[in-house]
């Protein structure tokens, strides 16, 4: 029996329904940087998945959700900044120096 798990499915309807929080919000994320969005289990959970791979990413996050803060600076009125960083993975976008100095002040 073969099972396939794609994240993108399995988040879509989630982020439909996510309302812009109405808080002036830093949104800083990585871009085309290759992330998994699908695992096809073929011979059972025990053993490793088939991954599939999109460049569009940060590695850990694909970007249909990291991008739902574009969606945000449309639907609300307090401040969204949004910085997206190209070919940079979530933790190098996490503790980078720019995004430090973006918190810190």
């Amino acid at each position: 029996m073969q099972i396939t798990a794609s994240i993108i499915e399995t988040v879509e309807d989630t982020l439909s329904s996510i309302k812009a929080p109405g808080v002036p919000l830093h949104c800083l994320y990585g871009v085309d940087y290759p992330t998994e969005i699908s695992f096809t289990y073929k011979n059972g959970f025990d053993k490793d998945p088939e991954i599939e791979y999109s460049q569009e990413g940060d590695g850990t996050v694909p970007d249909i959700s990291l991008r739902k803060c574009k969606d945000f600076a449309r639907q609300q009125t307090q401040p969204v900044e949004v910085m997206e960083f190209d070919l940079a993975d979530h933790l190098t976008v996490r503790f980078s120096r720019i995004t430090l100095d973006v918190y810190l002040n």
